[in-house]
């Protein structure tokens, strides 16, 4: 894959994501990656219609950002060995080095250190506290 093509991707999955925040981690706020809403939105969007929440949170965490710190941990699972995989090494320091680079296109997340998370399990915390989702 090109450098294009590998940053197109993260930002692709970054973008794809809702965002939720609780009380309980007030510094948090994870990023959850969902298929039914994904296809909700782009049904919204063929029809002109108001892109809604969703009214339960479901999918997979990929990020969680940590706002306090400046860090955006992503998934091990999806995100990381995805670069693993597809760039030039598996070293840490060169893949965090190049998503770093990715985020610095980003305009909320430029000055974000990336660091990695196995598997953040939302469901759990779900059911143990009370999430909202996010909204800038």
């Amino acid at each position: 894959m090109t450098n294009e093509e590998l940053s197109d991707w993260f930002l692709t999955k970054l973008n794809l994501c809702y965002q939720i925040i609780s009380d309980k981690f007030p510094n948090r706020i994870f990023w959850i990656y969902d298929y039914q809403y994904i296809r909700k939105n782009k049904l919204c969007e063929l029809n002109n219609k108001k892109i809604t929440a969703p009214t339960k949170i479901k999918g997979h965490c990929l990020f969680e950002q940590d706002t306090k710190n400046k860090v955006l941990f992503c998934d091990y699972y999806e995100i990381w060995s995805f670069y693993s995989k597809n760039y030039i090494t598996n070293n840490f320091l060169s893949i965090r080095s190049y998503l770093e680079h990715i985020l610095d296109s980003n305009i909320d997340l430029h000055e974000y250190k990336v660091d990695i998370i196995t598997g953040i399990d939302i469901l759990k915390i779900c059911s143990e506290i009370e999430l909202k989702m996010y909204y800038e």
